[in-house]
């Protein structure tokens, strides 16, 4: 479940950049997210680039994946940021929740303890599915 961003996490956004903060709540969203949309696409060009200098028999598809993967991390999960989706193609632009009023949300990542008794658990699953397996090629 997302959590929407607050009037403080977009100010904290443009003061990250040392952008000028503006006075109406629309205007701080609307900014905020133009320069991430920006940030996030300038940089995605930019390792796209220089992946496929390093590796040339890497497809168009492959660096652009590779890229987003990386600007993605570096742009927006450094500041706790996630986002549902964006293009940068003809505009740049971040899409907007399913059924929701907003684009940016909070991002949480998950503790450690959890992960680790979310692998336990798959694990177990996986051991029992492998006996059934072996019980039914044994008859």
């Amino acid at each position: 479940m997302p959590f929407q961003i607050t009037k403080n996490d977009y100010k904290k956004v443009l003061q990250y950049y040392n952008v000028s903060i503006p006075n109406t709540p629309k205007q701080l969203k609307e900014t905020a997210e133009n320069l991430l949309s920006d940030k996030l696409c300038r940089c995605i060009r930019k390792v796209k680039k220089s992946v496929r200098m390093k590796n040339k028999s890497l497809s168009k598809n492959e660096a652009l994946q590779s890229g987003v993967g990386i600007c993605r991390d570096s742009v927006l999960h450094k500041k706790r940021i996630d986002v549902y989706g964006f293009t940068c193609d003809k505009t740049r632009k971040l899409r907007r929740y399913p059924n929701k009023s907003y684009s940016l949300a909070k991002f949480r990542k998950q503790p450690k303890t959890l992960k680790m008794k979310l692998s336990t658990t798959n694990e177990k699953k996986s051991k029992q599915t492998r006996s059934k397996r072996k019980k039914y090629q044994r008859v």
